[in-house]
């Protein structure tokens, strides 16, 4: 059994890795690709020698350097998708390697895949960093390197250069191969009955180790804390999840453990198939805990806004209800920047002003989307303001594309040209957003052209032009300011009904309404009857002398309504919900009260 499984070693091997590749792939493209396009945003990786040089000039600084370039490919997510199943397979790959070298046998080779499994769940927090599986790496190929080394001596001044120079350039992952390296040594010497010798040389590997973090904090502006645990495997190093303590445990420990473990000789394939059985489930569910979907959603949201893509924000929203709300945002945006905003806001889920205009907070999603929402209605210095906040409060004082992107877009639409043309000159370093900076360029000083221009020009025309003093707690002022002062501004328009009905305000919707005749609208949009009716139907019991023009429809439906809703039956609730779900009148009779 052991011989036959022996000469095809190759076979079931290769496949494994490759269909867990394939598997990988298909998770990062289907499953879980905002998370990618998150990452893409906001890093900026520049063809510049000054970035190459502030990127390196820190401990693990060469990864990150590594791990911006390839991250700027996630512009295309399939890219990044491939990128993440070659990085991990690779890990994988390197920890056998490892393993074997250990004399581990062939059967325990499903076991290599428990360092790449605690990996990809940590790499599904969004805060997660791809500095941090390239750091492994590197980590990785230390260790085998040692493995070739077969006199004490070379072993120990290998240590002595290796072992600062991983430092720098992985960050503190050097304690893993340290830790390694101290039980490897001790094994030899157990061995060979030279335990002092042993404990001399696992001594000096540790002291070295943290020797370093202690010389860099001399030279390095960050505190020895954050110099131990590393600058860059996590955007927000003082808050590492748990995710990231158990990779490193399970990292550390498999090359370590897993040589302890007994030959199989018996049923060798049987033990095979339960060992990929195990990891499949376990690993699978593990990595299922590890993922939000609900930021997967939100993330995906924000990026079509965007981009503009409101099509297809609507269509995803029919296939599945929104329910974040980031993503309530976005759909609403599309649903104003279609003129969809009045007829069907109330086919969706809606949780209340906050799914109009998020306010600004420190989630960067939300902020984001916060902002989209204020340069779409023409409020450009509040989506500068909150664009510029998202930006500075990037860890490490590191600049992203998104954010410049935008900036030099409210520069460029504000007449602040030379401002403008910084952001752009950074974007002409780049791979992917080089020709629309070069593009934009064009635009510079061209008053004509701007206003002329589709987006540009648009935002212009309904741009706020009075100074004022911003308050997310008087919406409903600044939203009645901005469409007084241009009433081509529909999108403002409706951002103001919108935010009286989510507020249940009815009075103010009836006292508004008026308006709507400086608007495109050849009728009163079906939501705003509904909520009329449903004024009306509080102090008379018909609609005849109902001084809005409200459709037939509407008031039989308004009438059924109240109707049902009086009635003392059970299952009214789910009545109700089933019949008039997608009503204003179900919105208002049932929403939380703030």
């Amino acid at each position: 059994m052991n011989r036959t499984l022996h000469n095809q070693p190759i076979h079931w091997k290769v496949a494994t890795s490759l269909i867990f590749a394939a598997i990988v792939f298909l998770f990062w493209q289907f499953a879980y690709p905002a998370h990618l396009a998150y990452h893409e945003q906001f890093q900026l990786f520049l063809f510049d020698t000054d970035y190459f040089l502030d990127r390196i000039d820190e401990p693990g600084g060469v990864a990150n350097y590594i791990s911006d370039f390839f991250i700027q490919f996630y512009y295309h997510s399939w890219v990044g998708a491939i990128i993440l199943a070659i990085l991990f397979v690779l890990i994988q790959l390197l920890t056998w390697h490892i393993l074997r070298k250990q004399g581990v046998k062939e059967a325990y080779y499903p076991l290599s895949f428990l360092p790449i499994i605690a990996v990809w769940c940590y790499m599904c927090n969004e805060n997660a960093m791809l500095s941090y599986p390239i750091a492994l790496i590197c980590t990785l190929l230390a260790m085998i390197a040692y493995l070739q080394l077969k006199i004490p001596r070379q072993r120990i001044v290998y240590v002595a250069i290796v072992l600062p120079l991983l430092y720098w350039i992985a960050g503190s992952v050097h304690f893993i191969l340290t830790l390694w390296m101290v039980v490897y040594e001790l094994r030899i010497t157990l061995r060979n009955r030279f335990l002092f010798q042993g404990i001399a040389i696992a001594m000096t590997y540790s002291l070295l180790a943290f020797a370093w973090p202690l010389l860099s904090s001399i030279f390095v502006h960050y505190s020895i804390g954050r110099l131990m645990t590393g600058l860059e495997y996590y955007r927000f190093c003082r808050d590492f999840p748990l995710t990231w303590y158990v990779s490193l445990l399970i990292t550390s420990l498999t090359p370590i453990l897993i040589p302890l473990l007994p030959e199989i000789k018996k049923r060798t394939k049987g033990i095979i198939a339960l060992q990929i059985a195990l990891i499949v489930i376990g690993g699978g569910w593990y990595i299922k805990s590890g993922c939000d979907f609900g930021k997967e959603e939100a993330i995906r949201y924000d990026r079509l806004a965007f981009r503009c893509q409101w099509e297809e924000i609507i269509e995803r929203a029919e296939k599945k209800m929104p329910s974040t709300p980031q993503s309530v945002t976005c759909l609403n945006l599309a649903l104003g920047m279609t003129g969809q905003l009045s007829d069907r806001m109330f086919e969706f889920y809606q949780n209340g002003p906050i799914g109009l205009i998020y306010p600004f907070s420190r989630n960067v999603v939300s902020s984001l989307c916060s902002s989209e929402v204020h340069y779409q209605l023409g409020m450009i210095n509040a989506a500068q303001q909150i664009t510029f906040e998202v930006m500075a409060s990037t860890p490490n004082n590191l600049q992203n594309a998104r954010c410049i992107r935008r900036l030099a877009e409210t520069n460029l639409v504000n007449g602040q040209y030379e401002v403008a043309a910084k952001h752009l000159r950074t974007l002409q370093k780049t791979i992917y957003y080089k020709r629309w900076a070069n593009h934009l360029m064009e635009f510079l000083y061209d008053e004509t052209r701007i206003n002329n221009h589709p987006i540009y020009g648009r935002l212009r025309l309904i741009a706020q032009k009075d100074d004022y003093l911003y308050s997310g707690n008087e919406m409903t002022d600044m939203l009645s300011t901005l469409f007084h002062q241009n009433q081509k501004n529909q999108l403002a328009f409706d951002y103001l009904m919108a935010h009286l009905l989510l507020t249940g305000d009815l009075q103010q919707v009836a006292n508004t309404l008026p308006l709507i005749q400086h608007t495109n609208y050849k009728q009163i949009p079906r939501t705003y009857q509904e909520a009329l009716a449903f004024v009306w139907a509080q102090n008379h019991t018909n609609f005849d002398s109902m001084p809005w023009n409200v459709s037939p429809n509407v008031k039989q439906a308004m009438t059924d309504f109240v109707k049902l809703y009086r009635t003392s039956t059970n299952n009214v609730q789910n009545l109700l919900k089933e019949r008039y779900g997608k009503t204003y009148w179900y919105y208002i009779t049932n929403r939380q009260q703030p």
